[in-house]
């Protein structure tokens, strides 16, 4: 209890403070237990959100504002590839947490680069290898969890309901945005990646004309730094090139179209750049 005259104010902030400490330290322990045993492996209740993905609807699925679930829908019948990618997205999400962390940005960087097929699976494991030495010099608390999902990026075998989401809640847990925010903004980026699995879509290889392969190759090789994120300008211009060669598919055209962000793993520029994907069918 304060003595006589001391003012409530400023005590209850310190134990505000020391909740809020011990709140992200109890959080950081459990996403350690989770890397240890090797992800996330089974449903659970993480901050209140019971995981239904495997029972998601079509509408659910494009409203969603809980990437978790949406991972669990995915379960089986992504690539690691895409996976992979959605994972990089989500972790750049944080890059501010990754100062002086050459070692755990430069994971980031290889799994993109593994994902296109250009780096080997020696190369991931040396970065892995470097990544966890630079996270276990690094203190509890949200820096850590950032490491550790950077450092995940680069782990394998990549699947939606352990891996992926273990590096997803590393970075809700090393946000500075709060968990609904972060979770809506990874929701989001899942389905730019994966789009609409109810709705496979495809485009007639006779649009692969020079012009749109060049612009797409394009789209997909500039991006922003250190987010990731795709130029908004070339992909409204991919949209143009691929209508002029004939695509018709307007979900197409119009995600190209769209504000995004859009980040690499974008569905419909894999498709414009005739880049093999998982058959995603929702069951």
């Amino acid at each position: 209890m304060p003595a006589f005259g001391q003012p409530l104010g400023p005590l209850r902030r310190r134990r505000g403070r020391r909740s809020a400490r011990l709140r992200e330290l109890s959080e950081t322990a459990w996403f350690i237990f989770a890397g240890r045993s090797g992800g996330i492996s089974s449903p659970m209740m993480i901050g209140g959100i019971a995981h239904r993905g495997k029972s998601m609807s079509e509408a659910k699925w494009l409203a969603s504002t809980e990437s978790d679930g949406l991972l669990f829908l995915l379960d089986g019948k992504a690539s690691e590839r895409e996976l992979r990618l959605f994972c990089c997205a989500c972790v750049r999400r944080v890059w501010y947490r990754l100062r002086r962390a050459d070692a755990s940005r430069r994971a980031v960087e290889v799994a993109e680069e593994f994902a296109d097929e250009q780096r080997t699976e020696q190369d991931l494991a040396h970065s892995l290898l470097e990544a966890e030495r630079a996270m276990e010099t690094a203190s509890l608390g949200k820096k850590q969890n950032a490491l550790r999902a950077a450092a995940w990026c680069v782990r394998r075998p990549m699947d939606a309901s352990s891996l992926a989401r273990s590096v997803a809640w590393g970075v809700v847990l090393a946000s500075q945005e709060a968990q609904d925010v972060e979770l809506a903004a990874q929701a989001h980026l899942l389905r730019d990646v994966f789009g609409n699995p109810f709705r496979p879509r495809s485009i007639d290889p006779v649009c692969h004309t020079p012009t749109v392969k060049a612009i797409a190759e394009a789209a997909y090789e500039e991006r922003t730094s250190p987010a990731g994120h795709l130029d908004l300008a070339r992909l409204a211009v991919l949209a143009d090139a691929l209508e002029e060669a004939g695509c018709t598919d307007a979900d197409i055209l119009s995600h190209c179209r769209e504000p995004g962000p859009h980040v690499r793993g974008c569905w419909a520029l894999d498709l414009a750049l005739g880049k093999k994907r998982a058959p995603l069918i929702a069951s």
